[in-house]
């Protein structure tokens, strides 16, 4: 794939993170006008280590 496919599909995903992150949120009774994008990608830069681990164990 090239560059621009890979990065719409990283933003899509972030995207997509980010809206469950605020419906998480919301669910728990939190009113936020931020996107969660900055929590979205906090939370997959701490879990990228343990998750590319896993997934090479599985392989």
């Amino acid at each position: 794939m090239d560059n621009d496919t890979l990065e719409t599909l990283l933003v899509a995903q972030v995207a997509t993170l980010a809206h469950q992150i605020k419906q998480a949120k919301a669910a728990k009774g939190i009113s936020t006008t931020d996107t969660c994008v900055g929590d979205a990608v906090r939370m997959i830069k701490n879990q990228r280590a343990e998750i590319l681990r896993k997934l090479s164990e599985i392989r």
